[in-house]
């Protein structure tokens, strides 16, 4: 098991770093590692209805199980 006053401290120090960027981008690794889904599928997406090389065409929510 996982000592939880470790695990905070260690996060506190990382995020008082300079390494605030790649602390968020790790735990997204992370997430994205253990779920059934691609990262970009969840992420909101800023571009919307426009171009992308993803799909050559325009991209449109799609809702799939």
């Amino acid at each position: 098991a996982e000592n939880p006053s470790l695990s905070r401290l260690c996060y506190r120090r990382l995020w008082g770093s300079r390494n605030r960027r790649a602390l968020i981008l790790g735990w997204a690794y992370y997430l994205d590692a253990f779920s059934s889904y691609p990262l970009r599928t969840w992420l909101p997406s800023v571009y919307r209805g426009h171009n992308n090389w993803y799909t050559r065409g325009a991209s449109f929510p799609v809702l799939s199980y």
